[in-house]
């Protein structure tokens, strides 16, 4: 018997998954858009780059955990407010709505540390669209508002659930943020000039970011020439 490493079944595995990924792009701002680097949110639209193979390897899991978790549950409709598209997860079966993670992280009590300021937002946005869904037809919304969220521990292959409840003050606060947001992006599309680098962002996401060197050099060029 004879083993070898066979690199080629990887990479076409890898393109295989790109290309699902990197489909036809979605159409507006959507929520995620707004929430993370609106650097790199510009440039996946306008100088778009091929995610690396440590990208397409996570997103693999996240992928994969959709499909065998929460398949027959998934939000088919992309949702809109405010000019800011949607697309939530899932429904749990007595109507909360809920969201699916996955990460690398121990199974322990959340924090808002270990959620990332940015899924928070991303939960509270969601919670919004459909609380003033439910207003619009005469429903009545009791507060504070629940939102669950399915976390995968993918090394321990252990699932937690987590039920969070949203005060409408920071909701709508959050909501604020990200009309804010918005409006960034929509300067620079319409004069086609990216989002200052690092001014619009969490530190981590620079992190193996595939845009990291341009945004560098940017920053350097603009200290040199004290723009």
């Amino acid at each position: 018997m004879r083993i070898e490493e066979n690199p080629a079944l990887v990479r076409e595995t890898l393109e295989l998954l790109k290309q699902e990924y990197m489909g036809e792009p979605r159409k507006g701002l959507s929520l995620t858009t707004l929430l993370y680097c609106l650097t790199k949110s510009w440039k996946d639209k306008h100088e778009p780059a091929d995610p690396n193979d440590k990208e397409l390897n996570m997103w693999s899991v996240g992928f994969g955990l959709e499909r065998v978790l929460i398949q027959s549950r998934m939000v088919k409709q992309v949702w809109v407010m405010d000019g800011v598209t949607m697309h939530p997860d899932f429904l749990t079966l007595d109507g909360v709505l809920a969201d699916l993670k996955s990460t690398r992280a121990g199974p322990k009590p959340p924090t808002f540390d270990t959620y990332g300021g940015m899924w928070l937002r991303q939960f509270m946005g969601y919670a919004r669209y459909k609380i003033r869904t439910a207003i619009a037809i005469g429903e009545t919304v009791d507060f504070p508002y629940p939102f669950d969220v399915l976390t995968f521990h993918v090394i321990q292959a252990e699932m937690k659930a987590w039920r969070f409840w949203f005060d409408e003050a920071e909701i709508e606060a959050n909501w604020e943020h990200v009309m804010f947001r918005k409006q960034v992006m929509e300067v620079s599309e319409m004069t086609g000039v990216m989002p200052e680098p690092f001014a619009f962002n969490e530190d981590w996401e620079c992190r193996e970011c595939r845009y990291l060197l341009g945004c560098q050099l940017f920053a350097s060029l603009k200290k040199a020439n004290s723009w």
